[in-house]
């Protein structure tokens, strides 16, 4: 069983400071609540990926105290951090495990076996958030995504929920305490994983990467 105390108690301690701050200095905006409003879990959050800050964006917009919380995280392993100095050890350290990241299992060339621990927070009703294009783009643009996510959506039949976040693609301090910056956050409707392999009985990798770039199409139609 995942445990969920210490996200569960970081993540809802951490909501009101984080929502000033960011209601302050960046005019923080969230749309489309109203697509999960009464929706539980399990779900698989969907984003694109702009700025280190976006697990906690994403945490950020939903309401305090919120019955998806806590919201679980696909991670890389700690030594893909390293290279991000001081932060890496926040990224890749105890703090985010603490706050509810998981890493995948790299290198076996299987999604069962890679995404096993979260596949296990879903099978438990838990919301997860991923980003499928498996890293912060360099361009702003969102990139290709990997299967994984349409490995989860399939394997546990948990709906899909697209968000899109603008206004963090590198956003320096002095933007931030400028105030020269808004930073939306999109919540699409849910996709349903049936619409995603219609008549498949079990994806092949290819399937899987489809499936992702459907998700991922989706995140792009919220970004005006």
């Amino acid at each position: 069983m995942i445990k969920t105390f210490l996200p569960v108690f970081l993540q809802n301690s951490i909501w009101l400071p984080t929502r000033i701050f960011l209601k302050f200095f960046t005019r923080f905006e969230i749309r489309g609540f109203e697509h999960i409003k009464n929706l539980s879990g399990p779900l698989i959050f969907a984003s694109n990926h702009a700025s280190e800050l976006d697990p906690i964006l994403v945490t950020a917009a939903m309401p305090f105290f919120s019955p998806l919380l806590p919201i679980f995280y696909v991670a890389k392993k700690g030594e893909f951090y390293k290279k991000d100095g001081p932060l890496g050890l926040i990224y890749g350290g105890v703090f985010f495990k603490l706050w509810g990241a998981y890493p995948v299992r790299e290198g076996l060339k299987n999604y069962k076996l890679s995404l096993n621990i979260h596949l296990e927070m879903l099978k438990e009703k838990k919301c997860l958030l991923i980003f499928p294009e498996g890293k912060i783009t360099k361009d702003g643009n969102i990139g290709s995504a990997h299967g994984g996510i349409g490995y989860l959506a399939y394997a546990t039949k948990s709906k899909v929920v697209p968000v899109a976040i603008q206004g963090n693609f590198h956003l320096t301090q002095k933007d931030f305490f400028s105030r020269k910056r808004k930073i939306i956050i999109t919540i699409g409707a849910p996709i349903n994983p049936s619409s995603l392999f219609a008549g498949v009985e079990e994806p092949s990798v290819e399937e899987c990467q489809s499936a992702a770039k459907k998700i991922m199409s989706h995140v792009k139609k919220l970004i005006k």
